[in-house]
């Protein structure tokens, strides 16, 4: 009986940080539980919308709404067709793209206004569909013939997106002596350092708009918050055809990606269509 006593305080200050924790989650990010969307018997609010859209990294709400709604659909359609997946299966698979144990992640999503169970529900809708996309493709869909059909269809935006640019750049430092500058030539080739060969969204948007925004080989120069003035020199530009892509896993993992959006998203919406669906003032049956 001694012992049990004196481990009640501490049982107490448990629950008492748990609350405390749970509390300043929900007053800090502010949310508003208005129920913004139901797909059959489940309920989307406004603040599982807004976690969803923290613990997943979505840029906008309806972003991470959009993904709610899917994956709420996935769930559903699982239900009625038998598909399950077991909580340890979803634990193993959660610790695995953490890298972390469940209760540490677990610890991690509360601070963002997420419980263990909701996340377990979309990590399992991620799961399931993706081996719906198998089925609804087809296991050939890798295939070389589906690969080179898909790259003659989409040609264009192929040779845009993995087109790559051999890139030279300098920092200039505002120094704040306008008459040194004038003096020195900042497009002195031999003053330039190498970045190599670079794709499309390798690096950060702002260096990637100013390399690939120019029309040809040349000079494109971008100023920072700082003040530094950075000079790129594209020197060369290439455009693979289907034999430098075929056997690239970038390529592939975007040909899954375009093949993804263009026939799993259409057999998704097939599903909207035999659900109750309600979004906000939107009502889809």
């Amino acid at each position: 009986m001694i012992s049990v006593i004196n481990r009640l305080p501490v049982f107490c200050i448990t629950l008492f940080l748990i609350f405390c924790t749970f509390s300043h989650v929900r007053s800090a990010n502010a949310y508003d539980d208005e129920v913004v969307g139901v797909v059959e018997r489940r309920v989307i609010t406004k603040s599982f919308v807004e976690s969803v859209k923290d613990v997943f990294g979505f840029e906008g709400y309806d972003d991470a709404l959009d993904f709610i709604v899917n994956s709420y659909v996935i769930l559903e359609f699982a239900s009625k067709s038998g598909i399950s997946l077991s909580r340890d299966e979803i634990d193993s698979l959660i610790e695995k793209i953490h890298r972390a144990s469940i209760k540490d992640v677990e610890y991690e999503l509360l601070k963002k206004g997420m419980t263990l169970d909701e996340y377990r529900n979309l990590i399992k809708a991620k799961k399931i569909s993706d081996e719906l996309f198998f089925y609804v493709v087809g296991v050939n869909f890798i295939s070389d013939e589906e690969i080179l059909k898909f790259y003659n269809k989409n040609k264009d935006k192929i040779e845009r997106n993995f087109e790559k640019r051999y890139v030279l750049y300098r920092e200039i430092k505002n120094t704040g002596d306008k008459s040194k500058e004038k003096e020195e030539n900042f497009y002195n080739i031999s003053e330039f350092s190498s970045l190599g060969w670079v794709r499309r969204g390798e690096l950060m948007k702002q260096f990637d708009d100013a390399i690939f925004s120019a029309p040809s080989t040349g000079f494109s120069v971008i100023n920072t918050d700082d003040g530094t003035k950075i000079i790129f020199f594209i020197k060369d530009i290439f455009k693979p055809d289907f034999s430098n892509l075929k056997d690239d896993p970038a390529f592939r993992d975007f040909y899954i990606k375009q093949k993804y959006k263009e026939v799993f998203e259409r057999w998704v919406d097939a599903q909207k269509q035999k659900m109750f669906i309600e979004i906000k003032n939107k009502k889809v049956n």
